[in-house]
């Protein structure tokens, strides 16, 4: 049984009947929930895997003089901070997701907390993710060179480009996949605090 199968179930389910099945919707929901952690699972072991790429590419390939050693230093530490980024977020949002209970409640609920911390991480990804990147390899070009020049021009114009598209694709991400997720979470916990609210005996 799927997502939507469950809420489906929900909504035409007899209250007489809907105790029995609590087991089925749970293990279903807890399902979903599974799917779409090991789907950020993956994205972020991604992310953390380029930003080690990234930062011992800059590392072999810097030659700073004692001058410009600072910023080398500084660039290697904005992309360590990125990728401590998707590390801290991870084990932040495991430990949130073992301390769960185990009802149906509760899982909704922390798949709820799951999704808009994954809505809020893309929406404000131009702040902790792009611009400490875009920073870090400015600065890993005036290491090397002592000075900017016209070169670095079209560099940054590229780098600016592919800042704007990694944006824009995270936007899209919301929209079209968080966002969609969170509704219809928000609707399966209206619905099942409805369900025992309905099944509450009367006083």
């Amino acid at each position: 049984m799927n997502f939507e199968e469950l809420q489906q179930l929900w909504g035409t389910q007899p209250a007489a009947s809907r105790h029995s099945d609590e087991a089925a919707m749970l293990r279903a929901l807890r399902t979903d929930s599974q799917d779409f952690d090991r789907r950020i699972a993956r994205r972020n072991l991604r992310e953390l895997l380029a930003g080690l790429v990234l930062l011992g590419f800059l590392a072999l390939h810097a030659r700073p003089t004692p001058a410009t050693a600072w910023a080398h230093w500084l660039s290697l530490a904005l992309v360590a901070g990125v990728s401590a980024v998707f590390v801290g977020v991870h084990f932040a949002l495991e430990r949130q997701r073992r301390r769960a209970g185990g009802s149906i409640a509760a899982q909704l609920a922390w798949s709820l907390r799951h999704v808009r911390a994954q809505i809020l991480l893309l929406r404000t990804v131009a702040l902790w993710y792009l611009a400490p990147l875009a920073v870090a390899m400015v600065l890993h070009n005036y290491s090397r060179q002592g000075a900017l020049h016209w070169v670095d021009g079209l560099v940054f114009a590229g780098l600016t480009a592919f800042c704007v598209l990694v944006y824009w694709l995270n936007r899209m991400a919301v929209a079209r996949t968080l966002r969609p997720r969170l509704d219809q979470l928000l609707a399966a916990q209206a619905r099942w605090r409805e369900v025992t609210r309905t099944e509450e005996p009367a006083p």
